[in-house]
């Protein structure tokens, strides 16, 4: 696990680029997948909630394992778990029994990144494997001036994108080291 005073520095922001970089195959990270249903985002670091919860199956780094929270000599229990790192670049605190160290059967979704919250360095470095290209240029036509209420096709464009994201990660992509870290 990454040193604790890194953890904090990171779960004080979002870093989208770093997380990408992090989940790189050749990375020493543990890896643990969403075992519940859906769980809040909620991050202990700094006790705001992420913009979506967390579905099963979905792959997070493990940051740190939380203890139980020390007041004075007294130990609180209930407050154990893991911070971890999702693939949009931010934190969350969960449970033991919320996570499972091996791919669900029946796993659901990639993961949630937003394209646009990627720096320029990186949205052209992940641009040159053909499959990302061609899922781009689909999210862009589909996604074309969507805000609020997104179409269904917008979301397949994102799911797409997404999904030929993570299969370049794993498959060992080449990306800079990213400009912005904690």
């Amino acid at each position: 696990m990454p040193p604790r005073s890194f953890v904090r520095r990171l779960c004080q922001g979002k870093y989208p680029d770093l997380a990408v970089y992090l989940m790189r195959k050749d990375q020493p990270w543990s890896r643990r997948y969403v075992r519940v249903e859906e769980a809040h985002a909620i991050n202990a670091v700094t006790g705001r909630q992420g913009e979506s919860k967390l579905l099963f199956g979905e792959e997070v780094l493990v940051l740190h394992y939380r203890t139980g929270m020390s007041l004075g000599d007294m130990q609180v229990s209930g407050m154990e778990g893991y911070e971890v790192l999702r693939w949009d670049g931010t934190c969350a605190t969960l449970a033991e029994g919320e996570l499972i160290a091996w791919v669900p059967k029946k796993q659901v979704r990639h993961f949630v990144l937003s394209w646009r919250d990627l720096g320029n360095d990186y949205q052209r470095a992940l641009l040159r494997d053909e499959q990302i290209a061609v899922a781009e240029r689909a999210h862009r036509d589909e996604c074309r001036g969507a805000k609020l209420g997104r179409s269904r096709s917008c979301l397949k464009a994102t799911e797409s994108l997404n999904g030929a994201i993570e299969a370049a990660v794993r498959a060992g992509i080449d990306l800079p080291m990213p400009q912005e870290i904690p």
